[in-house]
């Protein structure tokens, strides 16, 4: 689901490094012609805000030195030349950046890529503990606690003065204690104690001077009742802080925050926390932490409304906004519904609205008129970023719904999702056809349905909602597409507030444009009567080893099995619309991702149970001359697929690129495993009903088989 192919890891690294270089060569062209620093720009007088080291420029201003290099990178590969790091000091350098770069994404809220980063080098580089460390820290930061818990594992007893991590160990505990509490028959406090008793040795060890540790271990120290160790801790961390400067270190300026917390001075926590905020910048997954230590403890004081209200305040999360807007109309139209007239004030109040929101995640379509102007306004916020989701191909869906507004708006598009010559603005571009689509209608509202999940899945890594920001027109309703859309949020449970409802009938008015009687936005073409395509959760399976059952073991295969699989989930409540198996594949086709996602892992859970050895050692498949152990790859995928009736076997049939998609990621898959696709996990978090039951923890982005390119791809497991 991912349009083009992303650097190396050690381009990447080498990307930061030019992007700084570009700068200073521009900063220097400058000076040479007389430029000089000022606050605001000012061409005449030669005054520029971003006369500045790279390091000081806005998230957003570096990002734009990254396309240049990312561009000038992507051209000389596409003329054939192959760029290598030769030097073993060139090396050096890279691992750090490559470091620094992992570490600012998670700090703004992004562990997936992160992950990413991590992941790839580790390939090339196994034993990096630093590297292993960071992976573990994206991972905890995506929710995959247990992946974390596994990265940690490998370093084993590894040195560890510095105390990262038995700290970053502590921090997964307390997660999963937060997760587990209240649950039936989980000892949840056992990982609190275990936590708090981490936190609490690195401390020591430090003479007091790991202030991080310390305050955790106060924090937890209070939570498990030890009001008295709680209160002393953090004593000694704020006697620690207050030998050193805050300065603008954000992490020193939450612990004092924190700190007082714990120790229930309330008014002067949100005092300190508010000093916190303001230094946090873009750095939402961090806030994101340090919410939810706060959270706890006011729960452990049971503060009242007025004090947990201040606090909350405060620590507000980083906006993650899902955009929905009118149109523009081709440039022939004689009325239009998102006319240039409005489009400054739009502007201005959608720029106040994302302000207000205190936006930091963007997730809409890319048509012209609002939904473009909302991509634009949340790349130009500091370390604002954006994602776009397609319901075709970029340069198809410039064809059928950009050209036709107008050239200006086709030089937008390009400027944002990038052109044959120029790399995408936006951060993340999603494809929903996988480079097909017949029914128009079907590919945009799925495209919709990926919007929500994608931003609901963003969201939970910060612990927050998502916002709905909408631009419409009052005296016309929302027209057909834009109206369902809304429905669609509604029905979602998401809360369309009316100070997020941007009006343009009002504007419209001001400008003394005359308000037709009943005009109504043209809607899009209704599918054809005849359409059979529907979107479906897709699910696909097979039998690692089949080759190396012998051909005279295949009747107790198929007996025992394939008939034993057969009888286990005819007993459960969800069916499948489609079942066809040939040798060890197996393809299933629901109508929910619910159901799709609770068959696959009843699916490896029966295998795996009876692969266990019993008293003789023997398994169940051994007994019956099959290989001892018998594991199965479940891939799973959600999209429009075609309901036929086939015409060889005369029964119901579902064909598609769709269908294909989940075929390749089953190979990719390990043994008794569930994965799935960036777009089954967008519609299970989609809906709080599709997705209650499990959950999906980013893998990372993967080779598909046949040559169909790096996608997305997270592992299922049950929820709990």
């Amino acid at each position: 689901m991912v349009e083009g192919e992303r650097l190396t890891p050690d381009l990447e690294a080498a990307l930061e490094l030019l992007a700084a270089r570009v700068h200073e060569a521009w900063v220097e062209h400058r000076r040479r012609r007389g430029w000089q620093f000022g606050s605001v720009r000012d061409d005449d007088a030669r005054l520029s805000p971003s006369l500045v080291p790279y390091e000081q420029l806005s998230e957003s201003e570096r990002e734009l030195d990254r396309v240049t290099v990312r561009s000038a990178l992507e051209a000389l590969e596409s003329l054939g030349y192959r760029l290598a790091l030769d030097a073993p000091a060139s090396s050096t350098v890279s691992r750090e950046h490559l470091l620094a770069q992992a570490d600012r994404m998670i700090s703004q809220g992004q562990p997936l890529p992160a992950y990413d980063i991590t992941r790839r080098f580790l390939e090339a580089h196994p034993n990096d503990a630093a590297f292993r460390l960071c992976n573990a820290r994206a991972l905890r930061r995506a929710g995959a606690l247990q992946s974390a818990l596994r990265m940690l594992d490998d370093l084993g007893a590894s040195p560890d003065e510095d105390g990262e991590r038995r700290g970053l160990l502590a921090a997964i505990h307390k997660e999963m204690f937060t997760r587990d509490r209240g649950r039936p028959h989980v000892h949840a406090a056992d990982h609190l104690r275990r936590a708090q008793q981490l936190y609490k040795d690195v401390f020591e060890e430090s003479a007091g001077t790991k202030f991080w540790h310390g305050i955790n271990a106060a924090t937890l120290a209070l939570l498990l009742g030890k009001k008295s160790e709680a209160g002393t801790l953090a004593r000694r961390v704020r006697t620690a802080l207050g030998q050193n400067s805050i300065g603008d270190d954000y992490w020193r300026q939450a612990t004092l925050a924190e700190a007082a917390l714990v120790e229930g001075r309330f008014d002067q926590a949100a005092l300190e926390y508010r000093k916190a905020a303001a230094l946090a910048r873009d750095r939402g997954g961090d806030v994101a932490s340090t919410r939810q230590n706060a959270m706890l403890l006011l729960q452990a004081h049971a503060a009242d409304d007025r004090d947990a209200a201040a606090i909350e305040a405060a620590l507000r999360a980083p906006g993650v906004v899902l955009f929905a807007g009118l149109s523009a109309d081709p440039e022939q139209a004689l009325e239009r519904r998102f006319p240039r007239a409005v489009e400054n004030d739009v502007r201005i109040v959608l720029r106040e609205r994302l302000a207000a929101v205190d936006a930091a995640f963007g997730f809409g379509g890319a048509a012209p008129g609002a939904e473009t102007l909302f991509l634009e306004l949340m790349l130009e916020r500091d370390g604002g970023i954006a994602t776009a989701v397609l319901p075709w191909p970029r340069d198809q869906f410039a064809a059928t719904h950009v050209l036709t507004a107008g050239a200006s708006w086709l030089r937008r598009f390009e400027s944002l999702l990038g052109s044959a010559t120029r790399p995408a603005r936006v951060h993340h571009v999603v494809n929903a056809s996988l480079g097909v689509g017949v029914d128009g209608v079907l590919y945009e509202r799925f495209a919709q349905q990926l919007l929500v999940g994608l931003a609901r899945l963003q969201a939970a890594t910060l612990g927050t909602d998502v916002v709905p920001v909408v631009v419409w027109d009052s005296a016309v309703g929302a027209g057909a597409d834009l109206g369902a859309r809304i429905e669609r949020f509604h029905a979602l449970g998401l809360d369309v507030r009316d100070a997020n409802v941007i009006d343009v009938r009002p504007m419209l008015e001001a400008r003394g444009r005359r308000a037709s009687i009943d005009r109504r936005p043209t809607p899009s073409a209704p599918a054809p009567a005849q359409s059979a395509f529907s979107v479906m959760a897709i699910l696909f399976a097979d039998v690692e080893d089949y080759s190396r059952i012998p051909e005279s073991r295949l009747p107790a295969f198929i007996e025992y099995f394939v008939g034993g699989l057969a009888n286990h989930l005819a007993l459960k409540p969800y069916k499948a619309r489609n079942v066809r198996r040939i040798g060890d594949g197996l393809l299933m086709v629901f109508a929910s991702v619910r159901d799709a996602g609770l068959c696959a892992l009843d699916l490896v859970e029966w295998v795996g149970m009876h692969s266990e050895p019993g008293a003789d050692g023997e398994t169940f498949w051994s007994r019956l001359g099959l290989p001892r152990e018998l594991r199965v790859r479940v891939a799973l995928h959600a999209g429009p697929v075609f309901e036929c009736v086939d015409p060889l076997t005369q029964v119901v049939s579902f064909e598609g690129a769709h269908i294909n998609y989940a075929a390749r990621i089953e190979p990719v898959t390990p043994g008794n495993q569930v994965y799935a696709s960036e777009a089954f996990a967008a519609l299970a978090a989609s809906s709080p009903a599709e997705g209650a039951e499990f959950v999906c923890e980013y893998v990372g982005l993967m080779s598909l088989a046949k040559r169909l390119g790096e996608y997305p791809l997270y592992h299922l497991r049950r929820r709990g």
